[in-house]
């Protein structure tokens, strides 16, 4: 069973669906703290201040970091979401410290900080 396979995460009492996001590209910010990664929201939603795992092709958990910035262009949002409609549909630039562009393996995803994935990270 993959670790994408749960799909959803208890929040007080309800349920959240997991944010999952495919990165396509990823960008340093000269003289800022963090980078950006742009890629496609796939599933559930995501705010600033939230923290997110990084997952690897063959669905193992590298590393947690923390989002500070969500934006499509031209456009500055505190939320992305898999089922925008909008212009750029659920397409983002996510700005997220706590991890170097070297870090994030080629095929990887971001998906939402949950309580069995922060485990796997200790193993």
């Amino acid at each position: 069973m993959g670790l994408f396979s749960f799909g959803k995460k208890k929040e007080k009492g309800k349920e959240k669906e997991i944010f999952r996001f495919v990165i396509h590209d990823i960008f340093t910010i000269k003289n800022k703290d963090g980078i950006i990664v742009t890629g496609l929201a796939l599933n559930g939603e995501i705010s600033v201040g939230e923290s997110l795992i990084c997952i690897d092709n063959r669905e193992e958990p590298q590393f947690i970091c923390q989002l500070i910035g969500i934006e499509q262009p031209g456009n500055q949002t505190n939320t992305a979401s898999a089922y925008n409609k909008g212009k750029y549909g659920a397409n983002y630039g996510l700005w997220i410290k706590g991890v170097t562009k070297e870090e994030i393996p080629i095929g990887a995803f971001l998906v939402s900080k949950s309580e069995k994935l922060e485990r796997s990270l200790g193993k």
